[in-house]
């Protein structure tokens, strides 16, 4: 896991645990930090991160 991703799944648990960030949100960030170098990239079109709805923000 790169320096970067590693920060950014340590923010998102901290938030997690402070009851900011859901289950399902939290569920999203382990898939996307926590993904090795070695496997493919998942399919953006179906993560949470890039649905319609949050497209606007």
């Amino acid at each position: 896991m790169s320096k970067i991703l590693d920060v950014v799944h340590k923010s998102a648990a901290g938030l997690h645990k402070a009851g900011l960030v859901d289950q399902n949100a939290m569920d999203e960030f382990d898939v996307l930090c926590l993904q090795k170098e070695t496997e493919q990239p998942i399919d953006t079109k179906t993560s949470y991160v890039s649905t319609e709805k949050n497209k606007s923000l």
